[in-house]
Order: C-alpha cells, then structure tokens, then sequence
C-alpha cells in the first residue's frame, strides 16, 4: 500500500511539471 502510495505521487508530482510546462510555453 505504501509503495502504491508513491506511485500515485510520482504521477501527480509529473502532472503539475507537465502542467506548468505547458503554461510556461503558452505564456511565452
């Protein structure tokens, strides 16, 4: 279960790098 909870995690923490990747370059 916890090894499940960090994966979760991971994707999350990939999800807002991809997220604020696509609005720097929007805003750029």
């Amino acid at each position: 279960m916890f090894k499940k909870l960090i994966v979760v995690d991971a994707k999350g923490h990939l999800l807002g790098r991809l997220a604020s990747y696509i609005a720097k370059t929007l805003l750029s």
